[in-house]
């Protein structure tokens, strides 16, 4: 940082670098106000873009990265970032309207990208969507959605488990039960810690995770 500091007259790899060193040490604010200098000088360098954007989110910091984002071209990767922006700030009716232009795009891509990444990609998208879907209490939408991603990643346990809270939220306690307690078997055990958590906070869903704990 000293040696930076000395620096006659940064340039805007000097400000990304000033960026990481301020990150290293936790200090989140100046991280931003650093890689914000490098986004001033280069507005157009979408890795600068990304860089800030990242930082904002993980500072929470969201009507920021929200507007940044909003400045970014209108394809699919920016897109999802805005919804996944939305999702945070509460906003699922919009954030499902955003996933369903970037599933829309990629469809685009299916005879020119990788098949094994496009796949990828749809599959963690279907799961976003469905889980706003799911918080918007649209049940049977949000299973759907789980559905697609299922046939597309059919070996993932998450998904499951998602379907099994469906289940629950539907009242159809032993179905849910024993649906996420296959899905828990499956899981590595950090992800079985990512399915209880993602239960934490939902007063509806207590039963299920003090049977799953």
């Amino acid at each position: 940082l000293a040696d930076w500091q000395a620096l006659p007259q940064p340039t805007t790899a000097d400000y990304i670098d000033l960026s990481v060193i301020h990150e290293r040490r936790s200090d989140l604010s100046a991280a931003i106000e650093a890689a914000q200098m490098a986004h001033t000088e280069a507005p157009n360098n979408e890795r600068i873009a990304e860089r800030l954007l990242d930082l904002l989110v993980k500072d929470e910091r969201h009507t920021e990265a929200l507007a940044l984002v909003r400045q970014q071209e209108r394809v699919w990767r920016w897109l999802e970032r805005e919804g996944d922006i939305l999702a945070a700030m509460g906003n699922d009716t919009l954030a499902t309207a955003r996933y369903g232009l970037v599933l829309a795009q990629l469809e685009q891509f299916a005879d020119t990208m990788r098949p094994d990444y496009l796949k990828a990609l749809q599959a963690r998208v279907l799961l976003a969507r469905a889980h706003a879907y799911r918080r918007l209490e649209q049940i049977e939408t949000a299973r759907t959605l789980y559905q697609a991603a299922q046939h597309i990643l059919p070996d993932d346990p998450a998904i499951g488990f998602n379907l099994g809270v469906l289940a629950a939220i539907e009242g159809q306690h032993t179905e849910a039960l024993t649906m996420c307690q296959a899905a828990l078997q499956q899981g590595s055990p950090q992800l079985q810690d990512e399915m209880r958590r993602s239960l934490d906070g939902d007063m509806a869903l207590m039963w299920l995770a003090k049977a799953l704990a």
